[in-house]
């Protein structure tokens, strides 16, 4: 038991006993080759959408963003990102968590505007079970949510005026 466990934590997949039962070793074999497809396939749709969501254009304020992006993404800063609706500002959020020291972890986007005032914080910072009447259970907030990643508040300058702060 202790070398399965060993072999397990040093990335084995798995860990067959002697005698082999032809059964689990074919089992074995399968779940491992599942697991490598779906690894791929995940590989390949992050590819894809990283493709579909690139910020487009070669002009010189495209290439003024792209260069603004490369400078401030590996810092630790909080980011503004300025613009009109439709614009893009989701995809150069995007594009600077793609280019920062967190890319593997999520990145959750919030519409602000969307969320009613009397939910914002406990949607943002999120609540436990029975902090208020309706709270039947813990909820994790988009904060907690974004741990180790990026959070994008969009639209944040259409929240009620005291929520922002």
């Amino acid at each position: 038991l202790e070398t399965a466990v060993l072999a397990v934590r040093r990335g084995a997949y798995d860990f067959l006993q002697k005698p082999f039962a032809s059964d689990r070793v074919l089992l074995s074999i399968r779940n491992a080759l599942r697991t490598a497809d779906l690894a791929a396939e995940n590989l390949s749709l992050r590819a894809t959408l990283r493709n579909e969501q690139q910020l487009l254009g070669s002009s010189a304020a495209i290439e003024q963003v792209r260069a603004t992006i490369r400078k401030v993404a590996p810092t630790e800063v909080p980011v503004l990102i300025t613009g009109e609706n439709g614009t893009g500002k989701e995809l150069v959020a995007r594009q600077l968590h793609v280019d920062s020291r967190r890319p593997k972890g999520p990145f959750v986007a919030v519409n602000c505007a969307a969320i009613p005032s009397e939910l914002a914080e406990s949607e943002l910072f999120g609540h436990e079970k029975g902090a208020f009447t309706g709270a039947t259970s813990a909820h994790a907030g988009s904060f907690e949510h974004a741990d180790g990643g990026t959070l994008l508040l969009d639209e944040i300058g259409d929240m009620p005026p005291p929520l922002p702060a």
